[in-house]
């Protein structure tokens, strides 16, 4: 069952460990003019060396891949929005010529690296199946899930032609798949240790669904604001 690690906390949609968590601190406007500059500064045959800007000690408590993340993601002002044919063609063309290198792909594409990979694993990548899932693909998942937990890319192994977001958003919304969890109207007993759950650890959706047991976070966590919205009135 989802959330059996109390040390777990949910992040984004994903489970991970307590103790692997880095809080991060809000970038400033000084470091960002910093960074721009540096970038620029240490920009060599058409790729920004983050490990040389990192050793200037400009930018204590971040590591290079969050000076990479951050200038590639806001600062560089990367193209949004729908991704067109003409974009499509490209990206397969530079995938097939540099590889799977996102950050020099990204650079080409004017997008964030990590949108250009989405968007290749989820749309372009070959093989990828489109639509709905058939009752042998829900069976599968639900026999991969149980035995791997969330082992995500050894479950994408068994399931030939889903992408990884798909697998994730199957196995945490699709009711075939969590058949461990209660469905339809939440019982009383359901909502009292739903409210007591609450009041005990707040927002906190995976220590909350282990202590109703019989729900899992999303629901826990959408049925305690539909609640909330409820006593308004």
């Amino acid at each position: 069952m989802l959330g059996n690690n109390k040390s777990a906390i949910l992040t984004n949609g994903a489970i991970i460990n307590r103790k692997f968590v880095r809080k991060l601190k809000k970038w400033t406007p000084e470091e960002d003019k910093e960074l721009c500059l540096a970038a620029k500064k240490h920009l060599n045959n058409g790729k920004v060396e983050w490990k040389t800007i990192l050793s200037t000690g400009h930018f204590p408590g971040r590591s290079n891949e969050d000076l990479c993340r951050r200038y590639n993601n806001v600062l560089a002002q990367p193209k949004r929005g729908p991704w067109n044919k003409q974009e499509d063609e490209k990206l397969l063309g530079l995938v097939q010529s540099h590889g799977k290198k996102w950050a020099n792909i990204s650079r080409i594409l004017q997008r964030p690296p990590s949108v250009i990979r989405r968007h290749y694993e989820e749309f372009l990548a070959p093989g990828i199946k489109r639509g709905r899932w058939t009752g042998e693909e829900f069976n599968e998942l639900a026999k991969a899930f149980q035995n791997h937990g969330e082992n995500w890319e050894q479950i994408q192994l068994l399931i030939p032609g889903r992408s990884l977001r798909q697998i994730k958003v199957h196995c945490r919304y699709s009711p075939k798949v969590q058949n461990y969890y209660n469905k339809g109207k939440w019982n009383s007993v359901e909502i009292k240790n739903l409210k007591e759950a609450f009041g005990k650890y707040g927002k906190n959706w995976v220590n909350v669904s282990e202590a109703v047991d019989t729900r899992n976070f999303y629901q826990c966590r959408n049925k305690m604001q539909s609640i909330k919205c409820f006593d308004k009135f």
